[in-house]
């Protein structure tokens, strides 16, 4: 299952709209562009817009982004906080002991990261 922002991205571009998917630079590499990538090929190929994928961090004024950049809109040269992702295994343990009853398909694929704190 991909992400909602991908599945907004990848219905818009069947409906034959051009998109641009943007996140920040870790979302952008480690799962936005590879979800677009590997879902854009069972779309309708007759009346399917374009999705293209880049860069845009939120804490970047505006008056700093850059529209003509083919990747990045705009990025701060390195993430606030490092990040690290949440495995699988402990995200079904902590949903069980919180008592949230989901079958396994219905969060596979779902990917939750958490911040670290530096030292």
């Amino acid at each position: 299952m991909a992400p909602c922002y991908t599945q907004s991205s990848l219905a818009l571009s069947s409906l034959g709209y051009d998109v641009l998917a943007t996140d920040t630079d870790h979302v952008c590499d480690s799962i936005l562009r590879r979800n677009i990538a590997a879902n854009l090929r069972h779309l309708p190929v007759s009346n399917a817009g374009s999705v293209q994928v880049r860069v845009l961090d939120w804490h970047v004024p505006s008056d700093a982004w850059n529209w003509h950049n083919p990747s990045h809109i705009a990025s701060r040269a390195r993430s606030p906080i490092p990040l690290t992702r949440v495995p699988a295994r402990k995200l079904g343990k902590a949903l069980e002991r919180a008592g949230i009853q989901w079958q396994t398909a219905d969060w596979d694929g779902v990917e939750i990261w958490k911040g670290i704190g530096r030292q």
